[in-house]
């Protein structure tokens, strides 16, 4: 998802979650304008951190550097594996 979010976030939103599913947003830290305008689109938004003086995501973390695709794949690989329902 970009951020901050662009003016077709409920697009990428809907994209996110399967037809019928309640849609919840969850993220360890996010700005007010943002969790505001989740609010709006999803049914349930949690953010551990919400600081008043926001500027970027990375100046939050001691380590935030770029993932591979090569991690990303096996994450989600490894996720699809011990998400059966």
């Amino acid at each position: 998802m970009v951020w901050p979010p662009e003016p077709p976030l409920e697009s990428q939103l809907r994209l996110l979650e399967p037809a019928g599913r309640e849609n919840h947003r969850r993220g360890p830290v996010s700005p007010w304008e943002t969790i505001a305008e989740l609010r709006t689109l999803a049914d349930e938004v949690i953010s551990l951190n919400v600081p008043s003086q926001f500027e970027a995501v990375g100046q939050w973390y001691e380590d935030f550097s770029q993932t591979t695709d090569d991690e990303v794949t096996s994450l989600l690989a490894r996720s699809s594996n011990t998400d059966q329902h």
